[in-house]
């Protein structure tokens, strides 16, 4: 294993850390606005950052591609998560109501 990988590895647990921190934090002030959505995108990015620092450490392929596929889980929420929380954050909630929150 490359000794970059390594490096790498350990700032995206560094990352996911940090983020997983942010989570913790701001489940401790959910009176503020958008919090829940902040929450929740923090544990995607924190899950995204773990696993793609797994993916690093991983030898094998299809060690690789578990890491991988499990990555994917936290990609496809920080999107829909950041803009949720940006509405949310902004006062501009009303634009969420029924099916444009789906």
């Amino acid at each position: 294993m490359p000794t970059e990988n390594i490096f790498y590895a350990i700032a995206l647990f560094v990352s996911a850390a940090i983020t997983f921190l942010l989570a913790w934090f701001a489940g401790r002030r959910q009176n503020a606005p958008g919090s829940l959505y902040f929450i929740l995108l923090m544990l995607s990015v924190g899950e995204w950052a773990l696993s793609s620092g797994m993916e690093m450490l991983a030898v094998s392929i299809p060690d690789k591609v578990f890491w991988a596929k499990l990555s994917y889980l936290g990609v496809n929420g920080v999107g829909p998560l950041w803009l949720l929380f940006a509405l949310e954050y902004s006062q501009r909630s009303s634009w969420l109501i029924g099916r444009r929150r789906l």
